[in-house]
């Protein structure tokens, strides 16, 4: 098997490929692929794939290939001149188990490519663009936080590389009130500023629950940043390991890590001042003190969904809120129309949230608002749904526990005007969007949509969105130091 280590040399091998893969990477190949007039026969995989076509090219299994083998010696790939190649546009980690594959089913070695994303984009920015350049989106991006988000989004998303996206935190405004001799600032600001951990340094975690080791241990991983061990007051979770990180009482973890960092792994709601004495008080320096570094702060760069300043609210504005989760979207909204709206539609199938949403709307008084116990989805049926406890990441999914109705768009609105639309569905998105096409259509209304729940979603969703209305102007933000919260907003 060749590796692929530029696009010349993809446009050098000729014609006639099969590209093996379905996913983010194959799509950006094909799209590649079709630009320069190269020709593709279609989609290969050995998984489960329940489509049959991809861009109008046949979605096929391997297998399938391998039996259309007429007789002794004849390749089942190969046209009469051989030409006919199998490009591999997955992970490097799957490259050896596919070669043998390849190899059983008398694939010659040398009809065999494999897209080394990794070596041919660090290496060379202009192959950074060319890959760029086969996307419709970019064109449609209007500055250049846009643009910086969507370049480190795609190449994190082929690459894995994790530099590519912490890239995305030189989009967060440089904040003014970065102070060197203050270190109790948020990781967004801590990167944002360029301030980093002395790698010499033992690091320890503080997690005054369960909940917190769960959220903020694979994310700082996901970050490069080691932990050493898990501090907490915790009696039941002491003396146990988890991520492989040993869980101790405040004051052996104080005694561990020395003059190192004691990393604050919850939100600052959490971080008061008497458990910042509590932390001092066991032994830990206060100059060493790093928070937060969880879910209370990755928001506070603007108000998801509200901050793009091209936003601007409309008279007798008719919210559609999808993903309503516990009303806080519906209020940031309340604050940003400052009560020029008409009508306010909120989507929540989750039962334990469509309880809290009712709760707040009756204490809060939030009128002109129709609260409904249903997922959006392209059409009415009832689906399948996992209900997570912490509920934020409840979602449709069709081994779901539970079952849930949904509705279109469409059906729900019967040709009435939405004038701006927000979607965070945990994937939903693009099967939501397909249920809207009419009213996007007709009305062009202004969308809030989250892109970061699946790969494909960062190009399928502004595709899709463009082929409904071509005068669609994007604009990407980033909400957080993870890899979570990133919104596409279109306007007219």
């Amino acid at each position: 098997m060749k590796r692929i280590n530029s696009l010349n040399e993809i446009l050098d091998c000729g014609q006639n490929f099969y590209i093996y893969g379905t996913g983010f990477r194959a799509k950006l190949l094909y799209r590649f692929l079709i630009g320069n007039k190269k020709k593709v026969r279609g989609f290969l995989t050995t998984g489960k794939e329940k489509r049959e076509s991809l861009y109008h090219r046949p979605v096929r299994q391997i297998w399938d290939i391998a039996d259309e083998n007429e007789g002794p010696g004849k390749n089942p790939v190969c046209d009469k001149d051989g030409g006919v190649k199998i490009i591999l546009a997955v992970q490097e980690r799957y490259w050896d188990e596919i070669t043998r594959l390849l190899d059983v089913l008398r694939i010659p070695a040398g009809n065999q490519y494999c897209m080394d994303y990794a070596g041919m984009l660090s290496a060379n920015e202009s192959e950074i663009d060319r890959i760029l350049a086969c996307t419709e989106v970019c064109q449609y991006l209007q500055d250049w936080q846009s643009r910086l988000i969507f370049r480190s989004g795609v190449m994190y998303r082929l690459t894995n590389d994790y530099s590519y996206f912490l890239k995305r935190t030189e989009s967060f405004y440089q904040p003014e009130s970065i102070l060197k001799k203050d270190r109790l600032i948020s990781l967004a600001d801590w990167i944002a500023g360029q301030y980093y951990l002395d790698p010499q340094k033992k690091i320890a975690l503080y997690a005054p629950a369960g909940i917190w080791i769960g959220f903020s241990c694979p994310r700082l991983k996901e970050m490069g940043i080691r932990i050493d061990c898990i501090c907490t007051d915790q009696e039941n979770l002491q003396r146990k390991v988890f991520y492989g990180i040993p869980v101790v009482s405040l004051e052996d973890g104080a005694k561990y890590i020395g003059d190192g960092y004691l990393l604050i792994g919850s939100g600052m709601k959490q971080f008061t001042d008497e458990v910042q004495e509590l932390i001092v008080e066991s032994g830990f320096h206060r100059e060493s003190i790093v928070a937060p570094c969880s879910q209370g702060q990755p928001f506070s760069y603007g108000t998801q969904y509200f901050d793009l300043r091209e936003l601007q609210c409309q008279e007798d504005e008719v919210y559609i809120d999808a993903g309503c989760l516990d009303c806080s979207t519906v209020l940031d909204f309340l604050q940003w129309n400052r009560g020029k709206y008409k009508r306010i539609y909120a989507f929540e199938p989750d039962q334990r949230s469509y309880d809290c949403c009712r709760k707040v709307i009756h204490e809060k008084q939030i009128d002109r608002i129709t609260l409904i116990p249903k997922g959006l989805w392209s059409q009415e049926q009832k689906i399948g749904f996992n209900s997570d406890r912490n509920l934020a990441l409840s979602k449709i999914t069709e081994d779901g526990e539970n079952m849930i109705e949904t509705v279109s768009l469409d059906d729900f609105l019967k040709g009435d005007r939405a004038s701006f639309i927000k979607m965070d569905i945990e994937g939903a998105e693009l099967d939501a969007l397909r249920g809207a096409e009419q009213t996007i259509k007709t009305f062009k209304p202004r969308l809030a949509i989250s892109v970061y729940h699946k790969v494909n979603d960062f190009i399928d969703i502004p595709e899709y969105l463009l082929s409904l209305v071509p005068e669609y102007k994007f604009y990407i933000r980033h909400y957080s130091v993870y890899k979570y919260e990133t919104v596409l907003y279109a306007l007219v």
